[in-house]
């Protein structure tokens, strides 16, 4: 894709990170939502479970919708997987209208959103590289995406409380079809993304694109790592909810703080790093360090818990812990996806990003599997969770792999 200076940063590559914040806002609303109506009005815990099901395919199919985003112009795929998200709200609002059966049209329609996610999200996660003119630019554009994403976390539990409210779902879900419509609208007259012959026409199968993935240095170096902090902060957030309710009886919004906290954080990060910080690529090289604050950031509250008893001052240490977390974990990921951009060929970008998906996204239900066999672990089994988060990325920093990596950035 050919540049235009700055204006075609901001008349293209922003109608997309709009695009981007609108879908996500949507379908973040219509999950709660859903999940909400489904416990509370059809009463079924079950099709809660087969609701929560439907992300699997995503996780399955990420692979396969990053080789899609190597094959085909990213920017139509995010046009058709906006378009596709649309429809899919809408044949929901038709069925509902119809009578059919909620529970199953809602896990048909989870599919199909999951489904598009499946190639929506490698696109959208490597559209930055052809909108950015150096690495200042490759950053921040990543950084804004970053931040989007967290800021539509928090708009979508905000819409979807709202939503919660009214005493028609056919209404809440008509306000979350006319937000996926205004996504829709941002990506016209957007001009395709040019993809190479080299990448269209490549005769490798899938098989070979995913052993030639396994084999880039960055995923070797930097994966196991990666795998194990997310297996540790999973299992770590999987706990929390039922130990904040013994630990803070007095502030049953915890867990919700907790979550806001984070969002907000991350959301005023990504602001101040993409719009004020300067000489953002300096910032490439810090990874490790960046870690080892994430860790410290979460490991403050249950070292507090070990010696401290007002339920004030906990609750106080743990939004100081989610803001120190937040911060660094918002430039953990802006630098790790950045890495992964400049460490991979063009041609393997998407499916590479599959891979880190379905890994990562397989992670949190696995770890959520075993969560129930430490479901009364006290202050000082939360800590030693947390240890993994913070002896890792030391042991990054003296790593003589993941330092050539970086000086290679």
């Amino acid at each position: 894709m050919q540049h235009e200076g700055s204006s075609f940063y901001m008349t293209h590559f922003k109608r997309i990170v709009m695009n981007d914040l609108l879908s996500n806002v949507a379908l973040s609303a219509f999950n709660i939502y859903t999940i909400w109506y489904l416990a509370n009005v059809v009463h079924s815990q079950g099709a809660v479970a087969l609701f929560g099901c439907a992300g699997f395919v995503e996780i399955v199919l990420a692979s396969f919708g990053g080789r899609m985003s190597d094959r085909f112009p990213r920017i139509n795929l995010i046009r058709i997987g906006s378009v596709a998200r649309m429809v899919a709200l809408l044949v929901l609002i038709v069925m509902q209208k119809m009578s059919v059966s909620f529970t199953a049209v809602s896990v048909a329609v989870g599919c199909v959103l999951s489904f598009v996610t499946s190639f929506y999200l490698p696109a959208i996660e490597t559209i930055a590289p052809a909108f950015s003119e150096d690495d200042d630019e490759l950053i921040r554009n990543n950084a804004s995406l970053n931040m989007v994403q967290q800021l539509a976390t928090i708009l979508g539990s905000a819409l979807s409380g709202v939503l919660v409210l009214l005493k028609s779902a056919l209404v809440s879900y008509g306000i979350i079809l006319v937000i996926m419509i205004a996504s829709c609208v941002m990506m016209l007259r957007i001009p395709s993304d040019s993809v190479s012959r080299e990448e269209t026409e490549t005769d490798e199968s899938m098989l070979d694109s995913l052993r030639q993935v396994v084999h880039l240095e960055v995923i070797r170096v930097l994966l196991p790592y990666a795998t194990l902090i997310n297996v540790s902060f999973w299992l770590y957030w999987y706990l929390t909810p039922m130990y904040l309710a013994r630990r803070l009886p007095d502030f049953k919004a915890a867990y919700s703080i907790q979550e806001m906290t984070i969002g907000i954080t991350a959301g005023v990060s990504g602001f101040l790093f993409s719009h004020v910080v300067r000489d953002a690529s300096r910032h490439l090289h810090g990874y490790a360090q960046w870690l080892v604050l994430q860790g410290i950031g979460i490991a403050l509250f249950p070292l507090g818990a070990v010696f401290l008893t007002n339920q004030k001052v906990l609750l106080a240490l743990l939004v100081v812990s989610w803001i120190v977390y937040g911060i660094a974990n918002y430039m953990t990921g802006t630098i790790f996806v950045t890495i992964v951009q400049k460490k991979t060929a063009a041609k393997m970008l998407g499916v590479t990003y599959g891979v880190v998906f379905s890994l990562f996204g397989a992670i949190a239900p696995l770890s959520s599997v075993f969560s129930p066999a430490f479901s009364n672990i006290g202050p000082v089994g939360l800590l030693l969770l947390t240890l993994p988060m913070i002896v890792l990325p030391a042991v990054m920093m003296v790593d003589r792999r993941v330092n050539g990596l970086m000086r290679g950035v």
